[in-house]
C-alpha cells in the first residue's frame, strides 16, 4: 500500500512537473511572439522615419480613423443628425437656392455616388430634404434643403463645433490648425477623383 501511495505521489509529481514545463514553455512562446512584434514595429517605425511622405500618409489615416468615429459618437449622443447627413445638409445649405443637382452634390461631399443617393433618400424620408425634378435635364434631379433640414443643421452645429474644438482646438494651437489646413489643401490640390461606387 505504501508503495502504491509512493507511486501515486511520483506520478503526480511528474504530472505537476510537466504542467509547469508547459506553462513555462507557453510563457516563453508568448514572450518570443511579443519580442517578434516589437522587432517588427521597430522595423516599421524605421521605414516610416526613412520615408516622410509615408509617415504623413499614415498619420492622416490614423487621425481620420480615430476622429471621425469620435465626432459621430458625439453627434449621436446629443441626439443630432449623423455626420454623413450633416455633410449633405451643409452643402445644400451653402448652395444657391439651397439645392444642388445630385451629380454636383456627389462631387462636393465625401461620399460615393451610391451613398449620396441613399443619404438623400434618408433625408427625404425624414423631411429634411426633398428631390426636385430638373426641368432642363430630365435625366437629372435636384436635392433641395427643406426648412426642417435647415433647423436640424442649426441644432447640430453647436455640438459639431464643440467636438471640433475639443478634438483639435485643445491639441493644436490656432497657428497649427491653420498650418494643418493649408498643408492638407496643398496635398489634395489637383486630386479630383469621382467616387463612382
Amino acid at each position: 500500500m505504501a508503495e502504491g501511495m509512493a507511486d501515486q505521489r511520483t506520478a503526480e509529481g511528474v504530472a505537476d512537473h510537466r504542467m509547469a514545463e508547459g506553462v513555462a514553455d507557453h510563457r516563453t512562446a508568448d514572450q518570443r511572439t511579443a519580442d517578434h512584434r516589437t522587432a517588427d514595429q521597430r522595423t516599421a517605425d524605421q521605414r516610416t522615419a526613412d520615408d516622410p511622405d509615408v509617415a504623413a500618409w499614415r498619420a492622416l489615416l490614423v487621425a481620420h480613423s480615430r476622429l471621425v468615429p469620435a465626432f459621430e459618437a458625439e453627434l449621436r449622443a446629443a441626439g443630432q443628425v449623423s455626420l454623413s447627413w450633416y455633410d449633405v445638409l451643409l452643402e445644400l445649405n451653402s448652395a444657391p437656392e439651397r439645392r444642388l443637382r445630385m451629380s454636383e452634390l456627389g462631387q462636393r461631399v465625401v461620399l460615393s455616388r451610391t451613398r449620396v443617393s441613399r443619404v438623400v433618400d434618408e433625408l427625404t424620408a425624414a423631411g429634411l430634404a426633398e428631390r426636385q425634378p430638373d426641368q432642363a435635364d430630365g435625366r437629372s434631379s435636384f436635392a433641395a434643403l427643406t426648412p426642417q433640414g435647415r433647423a436640424a443643421l442649426r441644432r447640430a452645429w453647436p455640438v459639431y463645433r464643440e467636438a471640433i474644438r475639443r478634438r483639435l482646438g485643445t491639441q493644436l494651437t490656432p497657428e497649427q490648425c491653420l498650418e494643418l489646413a493649408s498643408l492638407l489643401e496643398q496635398a489634395a490640390r489637383g486630386t479630383q477623383v469621382s467616387l463612382s461606387r
